[in-house]
């Protein structure tokens, strides 16, 4: 999972980081239903990689997240809330340090 492509986040492995890069620029890297699901399969697999202790995080261009892509969410329409601190990503990290980076 850690060597594949995604179409809205980058990865970088540098020895024991994993640098997360969201990718669209262009939308002020809201974070659309596609970068929610490529980013948990990222922290998933992080779980049973043991080479990776720390994850930085950061955003392409100007931004680092402009949050949830409204448009996207309403178009598909996604009515699910995530309380803080729980959704998917924050449920999946148990052993890794995050770095957030702007």
């Amino acid at each position: 999972m850690l060597d594949q492509e995604y179409s809205s986040i980058k990865l970088d492995k540098n020895d024991w980081v994993l640098n997360v890069t969201l990718n669209r620029p262009k939308a002020r890297n809201a974070m659309s239903l596609e970068m929610v699901g490529e980013l948990g399969q990222v922290f998933t697999a992080l779980e049973s990689d043991l080479s990776i202790r720390a994850v930085v995080l950061r955003g392409e261009g100007g931004h680092f997240c402009a949050g949830g892509d409204i448009q996207i969410l309403y178009e598909n329409g996604f009515k699910k809330n995530f309380a803080y601190g729980q959704g998917p990503v924050q449920q999946r990290l148990k052993r890794i340090t995050i770095h957030i980076l702007n």
